[in-house]
């Protein structure tokens, strides 16, 4: 016997798969970012004050510097929560070339001035407080909103409007490459002691 389809509730049927498929996007963004920034926070949790503030050499950032400009960055959730349009297109379109960049750890990059760590002593527990409420903003926006749409408060440099999906991989492989530099920062400190 055939069977017959009613075409009435296609409709209904996509809309379910598209939120279905939606929800488990939103569901794997946010624990991915939850993850990356909790692995921050215990890394650098688990050094002292003074190893935090030492510098490798004059040139290299010191882990809390790491640890605050990451912590500036997250300040994306403020163009999560702004202003978006409709997307044309894959809500993961830019994230190939997001990965291309801020997972080439053969390039040397320059950090936009705005995000730049400060010179003096970085305060741990504040560090860690402030890494802890971005983590959890930045969860309760993963979870709460539609990932779908492009922001518009802030283009990324050199690439354009993201979606809130790809900000939010923006702040896992941008987080991925600092992870790296904070090993080599708190390796060459294990040398040295």
């Amino acid at each position: 016997m055939k069977s017959r389809v009613n075409n009435a509730l296609l409709p209904a049927r996509l809309f379910i798969f598209v939120s279905k498929q939606t929800t488990m996007e939103a569901t794997g963004i946010k624990n991915e970012v939850s993850q990356i920034v909790s692995g921050l926070t215990d890394i650098l949790s688990s050094r002292s004050q003074e190893e935090l503030n030492a510098k490798p050499s004059a040139e290299e950032w010191s882990a809390a510097q790491i640890g605050e400009h990451l912590l500036k960055s997250y300040g994306v959730v403020e163009t999560l929560n702004g202003s978006t349009i409709t997307t044309d297109g894959p809500i993961d379109q830019k994230v190939g070339e997001l990965e291309s960049i801020f997972l080439n750890f053969e390039i040397k990059m320059e950090s936009p001035e705005a995000i730049l760590p400060s010179e003096g002593i970085i305060d741990k527990t504040w560090l860690i407080s402030e890494l802890t409420r971005r983590n959890t903003e930045l969860a309760a926006a993963a979870g709460s909103l539609d990932l779908s749409l492009t922001c518009t408060d802030f283009a990324f440099p050199g690439i354009g409007g993201l979606t809130r999906y790809e900000w939010l991989r923006f702040i896992v492989v941008h987080t991925q490459r600092h992870l790296r530099q904070l090993q080599h920062v708190l390796s060459k400190q294990q040398v040295h002691n």
